[in-house]
């Protein structure tokens, strides 16, 4: 959740050329539907756009048209609750829903749903296993509106793991911490930590590329890029990162929330 979002939420594609360090034909694609008015969470799966929204909803996933922006289907996850569903990944057979913002730092239900991709595809009621989860380093639970570090509005699907890159209202850090894709209850591990100097709200693994998606407390979007280690370290931000504003864009007073890679340079992002 977070600051309240626009009332009018817009896909806009990226193509990003990293080797120049610039964005470019950064343009506006579709309003999406008033269905996912308070969207969060990108997954572009065969050609279609899956999001969903971060609170106010039933534990439903929306599957839209990507070249029009058309909602297509609405899936129901029966055995889920919808508490504030932030960000959504993806392996090759599952698709993960993260249900991890802690404005208030004072949640102790974090929890992952998994639900098979096939389920997805050909039904519109699905079940899913849970993967619960606390930060092993979080021992304060009581109610810190925006002032805590253990907010989280983005997860990356890399390897058997769970990344989870927080939004720190804090000190404006973020901090990854990983756990299993396995169904159970872990403590997650705090892997890497960056001195970002904003909230982050999105991210996508592609073609060898972490982005993350945020803004700055004044509004003034953001993308953070990553390159992939290719050492056997954990830490994501050992080679460091670059970050572009999209004030430009954008222009500030954007809450930017979801970001997905569809093809080599080029994303989508949500606000």
């Amino acid at each position: 959740m977070g600051f309240k979002k626009s009332i009018i939420a817009v896909f806009l594609l990226l193509n990003i050329q990293w080797i120049q360090s610039q964005i470019s034909n950064f343009r506006e694609k579709f309003v999406l539907p008033s269905e996912v008015k308070e969207n969060s969470g990108l997954l572009f799966l065969e050609d279609k756009i899956v999001t969903h929204n971060d609170s106010g909803d039933a534990a439903n996933l929306y599957e839209i048209d990507s070249l029009t922006g058309n909602l297509l289907r609405t899936v129901l996850i029966t055995n889920a609750t919808h508490t504030d569903w932030e960000d959504i990944g993806e392996d090759e057979h599952n698709i993960y829903i993260a249900d991890i913002g802690n404005n208030n730092g004072n949640r102790t239900d974090l929890k992952i749903y998994k639900i098979l991709k096939s389920d997805f595809r050909n039904n519109t009621s699905v079940t899913a296993e849970e993967i619960s989860f606390s930060y092993e380093d979080q021992t304060d639970f009581s109610t810190q509106p925006n002032t805590s570090n253990f907010d989280a509005e983005a997860i990356v699907i890399f390897g058997n793991s769970i990344l989870i890159f927080t939004k720190n209202w804090g000190d404006l850090q973020t901090n990854v911490y990983k756990i299993p894709t396995t169904p159970g209850n872990y403590t997650a591990t705090k892997i890497s930590t960056a001195n970002i100097d904003g909230l982050i709200t999105g991210a996508s693994l592609y073609n060898g590329h972490f982005l993350l998606c945020g803004y700055s407390t004044a509004l003034a979007p953001f993308l953070v890029h990553i390159a992939l280690s290719t050492g056997a370290s954990d830490d994501i931000f050992s080679h460091g990162f670059t970050k572009d504003s999209l004030e430009n864009e954008l222009e500030s007073g954007s809450q930017v929330e979801g970001i997905i890679g569809f093809d080599t340079g080029k994303y989508y992002i949500s606000r």
